[in-house]
């Protein structure tokens, strides 16, 4: 991710602090701040660095896009949150051009219903992965995992891999008409770090049963929430962010989107869900989208994933 050298480049013998531009610039006291919120590719520029190696020194937030939540007319599940990575005390050594990458959010899927056959339809869009690079180094954030109905997706750690996952989606099931019997149990998608919310086995005979989507996993210590089987009940909640000061106030990113229905997102830029629709994860603070759920009340759509942020900060006077 960063790797340390013990000479510098490019010194202007004059220069006591970084110069640089790129972003949006605020200020904290002493500190300069570049946030890059834009998706896709930004250029962050170093136009002199300073001539003692402790003022060279930066921090760093990388997000990740969020997943988007399932819209289903039983129970979809909230999106799984963009990784949020916060490094400190990193030091920049040439200066130039630095690529500043946001990735988007994952849109949320069309309305669905439980025996539908594409297997598409029945899942939102991952999140776009975001990364910070320069001649040397590159800090990348993975995106987030949809929300779900019926199957998990990703189904396991290689394919997170593969998909460059980091926080998997919830899960969520129902169905219609008359079912006597046990439902197996399937786990929220997996992610490289946090898997999303359950929903999970158990025995049915009354109809119309809808287990609420279990919440997205976020990028902080735990995995999404598992839902409850009952109509209503609230969705499992989406898990909390990470929070940071590097704006010069405790700011969290990375939130997972809420299951359907009436479950709040996590803390981060989550998506909740409400009676039936779902809200959108936060743009630059990668939330995943929150789930929906629908019966006989219209088309209700899920939320879609926040898109991610890269936020650097160091001393300019």
């Amino acid at each position: 991710m960063f790797i340390p050298v013990t000479y510098f480049n490019n010194l202007d013998e004059g220069s006591t602090f970084i110069s640089a531009s790129g972003g949006t610039i605020s200020y904290d006291g002493i500190y300069k701040i570049h946030t890059f919120t834009t998706t896709g590719s930004n250029t962050f520029t170093i136009h002199s660095l300073a001539n003692t190696a402790s003022n060279n020194a930066f921090d760093i937030v990388v997000v990740g896009g969020g997943g988007g939540g399932c819209s289903s007319n039983v129970a979809g599940g909230g999106g799984g949150a963009g990784q949020a990575i916060y490094s400190q005390s990193l030091q920049f050594i040439a200066t130039g051009n630095y690529t500043a990458s946001v990735g988007a959010g994952g849109a949320r899927n069309t309305t669905s219903i439980v025996n539908t056959t594409a297997v598409t339809s029945r899942r939102g869009s991952k999140g776009g992965v975001s990364f910070f690079s320069g001649s040397i180094f590159s800090i990348k954030a993975l995106g987030g995992g949809p929300g779900c109905i019926i199957d998990q997706w990703p189904s396991s750690s290689a394919q997170a891999t593969l998909e460059e996952i980091a926080c998997g989606g919830g899960a969520g099931f129902g169905f219609q008409g008359s079912y006597s019997g046990e439902f197996p149990f399937v786990s929220g998608s997996i992610g490289t770090l946090f898997n999303g919310g359950n929903y999970i086995a158990s025995q049915i005979v009354v109809n119309p049963r809808r287990q609420s989507g279990g919440g997205g996993g976020a990028s902080a210590f735990n995995s999404g929430s598992n839902g409850s089987w009952g109509l209503p009940v609230p969705g499992g909640p989406g898990a909390d962010g990470v929070s940071t000061t590097i704006n010069g106030f405790t700011k969290a990113y990375g939130g997972g989107g809420g299951g359907a229905r009436n479950s709040a997102g996590g803390s981060g830029g989550g998506g909740n869900s409400n009676d039936r629709g779902g809200s959108n994860g936060v743009d630059g603070q990668g939330g995943g989208g929150g789930g929906s759920l629908e019966q006989s009340f219209g088309t209700p759509d899920a939320g879609n994933g926040g898109s991610g942020t890269v936020v650097i900060r160091y001393r300019y006077k």
